[in-house]
């Protein structure tokens, strides 16, 4: 046997080694773990979002709108106003009054500037002033709704919605 074959012999002797060993310490003769028998914390339901108002028909420019949003999640940001019923994905619906009107537009939100405040229930009260045209917008033309969407960190998603009209 030449020097070479012995190395080579040594050497697959000890890579068989190691394999050996390494697949031993992969197999376990533990037992399984008993299932265990406390149940799992239940997770808090949480209502579905929903917004309601106390006038929604026949609305008069100025008319003021008595509302609750419910469902919430009080760590994000949304936006209330009376909208198109549908708009660009992505994108800030088409609103009437101007974005910086905040008789005509909410942010409910427990962030800095936010107009309306959201309990800790996921739950807001807000006002609105009845105005049928905003930029691109006439809700005596066009079906509306108050809509209650996410703010501009939450993309604009559309939250909850009631429809709405005006005489």
């Amino acid at each position: 046997m030449t020097k070479t074959s012995r190395i080579v012999r040594a050497a697959s002797v000890v890579a068989m080694g190691v394999v050996t060993l390494a697949l031993a310490a992969c197999g376990t003769d533990a037992p399984e773990p008993a299932p265990t028998t406390t149940p799992a914390t239940p997770t808090p339901q949480v209502a579905e979002p929903a917004v309601t108002a106390d006038k929604t028909e026949s609305l008069s420019e100025g008319d003021t709108i008595t509302a609750k949003a419910t469902g919430l999640n009080p760590k994000r940001g949304y936006y209330a106003a009376i909208c198109a019923t549908s708009g660009p994905a992505g994108a800030p619906p088409l609103c009437t009054g101007e974005r910086a009107d905040t008789a005509a537009q909410q942010w409910l939100t427990n962030k800095p500037g936010g107009t309306v405040p959201l309990h800790d229930d996921g739950s807001a009260e807000f006002t609105l002033k009845a105005v049928s045209t905003g930029p691109d917008l006439d809700c005596k033309a066009t079906e509306c709704v108050l809509k209650v969407f996410g703010d501009h960190t939450e993309g604009f998603t559309p939250v909850a919605e009631v429809p709405v009209s005006f005489s």
